[in-house]
Formats: C-alpha cells, structure tokens, sequence
C-alpha cells in the first residue's frame, strides 16, 4: 500500500506500506472520494513515474481512452512535479495526445518516426469515408495515405483483421493508400519506417524528403 502525508510529518512507516511525502498533497489529494486518494491526473503521473517511457505512455494513453483527464489537467500537475523522471517526454507528448493520438504506439510513431525524420504532420482519428464511423490512426490527406499502426492491443484476432480489411477497401474505394506498421517497425526499425513512408509520400506527390535523427546509427544518416 503506497500513502501520502505532508513532507513535513515524520512517522515510521508501517509494516507493507510505502510512505510518499509531499509539499502539495492538498492539491493531489481528491476529498470526493472515500477513503481519499490522490486524484486521477496525480495517480497517472505517480504510476508513470515507477515505470519506463513506454510504461508511462501507456498509462497516459488509457486515461485519455477512457475520458478520466484532459491534457490541461495533465499539464496542470506536471508543472507541480519539476522532479518528475518523464516530465520532458511528458511535456512532448501532451502536444500529440492533444492531436488525437490514442495509443504509445501513435505517439511514438509521431514523435520517433514523423517529427524526429521531418515527415508531413499527419492528421490523428482521421476518418476517410464521410458519414462513417470508422477512424484511421495517422492520415496524410493531400497525399491520399492512410497509416495504420498495429499494437499488440485492438489488432488480434479473426474479427479483428476482417474488419481491417472492410476499412481499408472502403478507404481504398475512396481513393486512398493504406499502409500498416507495427510495433517493431516504430520501435526497432523507425528510422528504416520513415524512409518507407517518405518513399510512398513521394510517389503520390510529396517535395520533400525524409532527413536524418539525432540517432548516430540512423540510416538516413549513412545515405
């Protein structure tokens, strides 16, 4: 069991329980609830805190898929922990979360992939098929491409690929080019990610070109 208390107070921690001392445990504490708790914004900042960039997207990315915090009252509490391990990720990703990006995955593709190789800014939850509900996680409109990130959630199964292939056929009618990646293309092949997806932007009629990261071993770098 993990408690608050106020930095000043000192007492001996008891047997199973993690003691956490703060100078604003007023404001982190939501007295709505009982027993109170740290409210939902300090609840995901202090998980992501004990975890790894992924983990902290993840948690980030749930409680904005479930509604439960708005990337104001993210902010909000990030500039209250100036200490806190993810705050520059955090402060970076609150700008693409904002954009529509609902998962890791969308974020690391726009952070890693997109901005980090100077690609088109893609449009997040695009929906290419007027009147439909159906949403693509990063399009490029003036390029009619559509990309689909597949992440170890919401892609398994039977059902799951036939409705894929409903989606990109009713895209494909439309005049749009889909394009899926994975986890191991963001994570582990990004750099070779964004030489594919700058190669397809060319061919439907983009000017540009994709540019090296910061990686040494990027592989844009090397061409």
């Amino acid at each position: 069991m993990d408690i608050l208390i106020p930095h000043s107070r000192r007492i001996a921690s008891p047997f199973g329980v993690v003691l956490h001392r703060s100078d604003h445990e007023a404001v982190r504490v939501d007295d709505r609830l009982w027993p109170w708790r740290t409210t939902v914004v300090d609840t995901v900042l202090d998980v992501g805190a004990l975890t790894d960039e992924d983990g902290q997207l993840a948690v980030l990315a749930s409680a904005f898929q479930r509604r439960l915090v708005t990337e104001a009252q993210v902010r909000a509490g990030l500039d209250r922990r100036h200490a806190h391990p993810w705050r520059e990720l955090l402060s970076t990703v609150l700008a693409v979360t904002a954009d529509g990006a609902e998962s890791p995955l969308e974020v690391r593709y726009a952070r890693e992939v997109e901005g980090a190789h100077r690609l088109p800014v893609g449009t997040r939850q695009h929906a290419t098929v007027p009147g439909r509900r159906a949403h693509h996680d990063v399009a490029y409109p003036a390029y009619r491409l559509v990309v689909e990130l597949d992440g170890r959630l919401g892609h398994d199964g039977w059902a799951a690929r036939v409705a894929d292939g409903v989606r990109d056929r009713g895209s494909a009618a439309s005049g749009w080019l889909t394009t899926r990646a994975r986890w191991g293309d963001v994570t582990l092949r990004r750099c070779a990610l964004a030489d594919e997806i700058g190669a397809i932007l060319s061919s439907r009629g983009w000017g540009g070109a994709p540019q090296p990261c910061r990686r040494p071993s990027c592989m844009l770098r090397a061409a």
